[in-house]
């Protein structure tokens, strides 16, 4: 679990570097939802998650959006989950970008 903590303050860590460049700040987010709905799918605890995120409200809003969705049990459906999230907010994000 600390492994997925630490990923999970990483790529919160890149919403900073995300607002800083325009690259392709689409992409980043998608990284940074799937490490979210990772979490979430490994039984994070949602309070962590939101001390992480801070005062960000992108993030916060990633994070309340992924403990929206259930959580599952089998890996495959895991996987399907993070994925269909990831992609989610990918599909929001072109739409502003």
């Amino acid at each position: 679990m600390k492994k997925l903590t630490i990923a999970i303050i990483a790529a919160i860590g890149m919403t900073a570097a995300i607002e800083a460049t325009a690259d392709n700040p689409c992409e980043e987010l998608h990284e940074l939802a799937t490490s979210v709905m990772t979490a979430r799918q490994n039984g994070a605890a949602m309070p962590e998650l939101m001390r992480i995120a801070g005062d960000n409200p992108l993030v916060r809003a990633i994070v309340q959006d992924a403990y929206n969705a259930p959580r599952y049990s089998t890996n495959s459906v895991q996987q399907r989950e993070i994925a269909d999230f990831a992609n989610t907010v990918y599909a929001q994000c072109i739409k502003h970008f």
